[in-house]
């Protein structure tokens, strides 16, 4: 099975558990890029397979960073925007930005525009994460690990430290569930387009 991870804004990876042999890209559990080209132990190994972005090395002719796509497929960030988010920035600009409503001089300028102003309003609103339903959903989960809590404290003998420990875990998978997702299963279609699982 193939996951896509999200290692930071972009770029998103897709990996999986097939064989790593020398000379293949490969992530560490703590997302760090490395090419596979000594002998290692791979179990902290997944080899990348896709990236939205090329994968940068130092071996430039000039010298210096050359982004390559070697051994690893590109994926269009609009693919992976469109299968996340059901909107890829992209198509948006490009169905806002019509030949018929600017001049061919101005066009690329207005694109440029577009898709700049859409991603300072998602920084603008990057901390406005949580809906009416969220709130309510932190509500009954509230309710809920309070009644536990209480039905695990021990009044005779004054002893609450299975609670305790039982609400800090119950909190911490909580706040787990409200961060964002950084890692999906996908799959390709016949087409080589991705979707998620």
């Amino acid at each position: 099975m193939s996951k896509l991870l999200k290692l930071s804004d972009t770029p998103y990876i897709v990996v999986n558990d097939s064989e790593i042999k020398k000379g293949d890209w490969c992530v560490y559990k703590t997302g760090e890029i490395i090419q596979y080209l000594v002998k290692l132990n791979t179990d902290n190994l997944r080899k990348i397979t896709h990236s939205t972005e090329p994968i940068e090395r130092y071996d430039h002719p000039a010298g210096g960073y050359e982004g390559i796509f070697d051994k690893i497929k590109q994926l269009p960030l609009s693919e992976v925007e469109e299968a996340i988010y059901g909107f890829s920035v992209k198509n948006l600009a490009d169905n806002y930005v019509t030949d018929e409503s600017y001049l061919p001089v101005h066009k690329e300028e207005n694109y440029r525009s577009y898709i700049n102003g859409f991603k300072a309003h998602q920084e603008l609103v990057k901390d406005k994460l949580f809906t009416v339903a969220d709130m309510i959903n932190a509500f009954v989960a509230g309710t809920n690990s309070g009644a536990n809590y209480e039905s695990l404290v021990d009044h005779d003998s004054d002893n609450n430290e299975e609670a305790k420990e039982f609400s800090q875990n119950e909190l911490e998978e909580f706040e787990r569930s409200l961060l964002p997702k950084t890692e999906w299963d996908v799959e390709f279609d016949e087409r080589g387009k991705i979707k998620l699982l």
